[in-house]
């Protein structure tokens, strides 16, 4: 098993011996760290998805999109109960969005 950050250049050399292997990758990330099968999607098809979704699935139109989604999709969840972008009291209002840390349901 080898534990590594994922965007250290990495692969698995070919296996010559008759003993199978599995390989298994898990890479536990935010959605924008790769852009996996894509980099962009289809602006109407964007259109026909949820908030959530159309953050995750959005096309990276500069290079600097993989690792810093726009402010205005953050948060990417609105709370469950109110729909609200922030949690009230938290923060004052000159706190931008992108930086303010949401309660979690413990925490409410």
């Amino acid at each position: 098993m080898t534990i590594m950050h994922n965007s250290i250049w990495h692969r698995v050399e070919p296996n010559e011996s008759d003993v199978v292997r599995k390989n298994i990758f898990l890479a536990y990330c935010p959605s924008w760290i790769t852009n996996a099968d894509r980099i962009l999607s289809d602006d109407n098809w964007l259109h026909t998805l949820t908030r959530e979704q159309r953050i995750i699935m959005r096309n990276y139109k500069e290079a600097y999109d993989y690792a810093k989604p726009p402010a205005s999709d953050f948060p990417l969840y609105l709370d469950r109960d109110t729909h609200s972008d922030r949690d009230s009291g938290m923060y004052q209002d000159h706190i931008p969005l992108e930086i303010r840390k949401r309660k979690v349901d413990h925490e409410k």
